[in-house]
């Protein structure tokens, strides 16, 4: 069973973002694997994602507005058959969360088209593209956009 929590571990964060298998897929060539230091704020927060209380990956939730939420969830390989159960326990977490949440939105780099296959088989819905918006191993990609509101998801649970 796959579990989400709130974390204010950011080395714990670092040790999962900066392991070659996500890193190398998820973040742009502007952020340097040195410098990266993940922070929480009033706006940002981030997740952990356990399997039978060993962290397998997490989850970074950052108000883009007073209504709309970014999500960006990063599982370690040998866990990927865990995503779909992961993206339902955050949706559960966010619907908890309260507050004026309306919107969850998420960006996918064109590159990556089977985490493109699983949002949209969780239910997310596409919004658009966001042209030329990804740069990674010196190419710039385009990047899916996607979203679900809050009344979809309640839908789902």
């Amino acid at each position: 069973m796959i579990k989400v929590a709130l974390t204010n571990d950011m080395i714990l964060v670092r040790n999962i973002i900066t392991k070659p298998e996500i890193w190398e897929h998820s973040v742009e060539d502007s952020v340097s694997l040195n410098d990266f230091y993940p922070e929480t704020s009033a706006t940002a927060y981030w997740l952990i994602c356990e399997v039978e209380n060993v962290t397998v990956g997490v989850i970074s939730v950052h108000y883009e507005n007073k209504t709309s939420v970014k999500i960006h969830p990063c599982l370690l390989s040998g866990y990927r058959s865990h995503s779909r159960r992961m993206i339902i326990e955050l949706f559960k977490w966010l619907v908890k969360m309260g507050g004026e949440m309306q919107k969850v939105n998420i960006s996918i780099p064109k590159t990556r088209r089977i985490v493109y296959n699983l949002a949209k088989n969780v239910g997310f819905k596409d919004e658009g593209v966001n042209r030329m918006s990804f740069t990674k191993n010196g190419k710039t990609h385009d990047q899916w956009l996607l979203g679900l509101t809050r009344k979809e998801i309640r839908g789902m649970l």
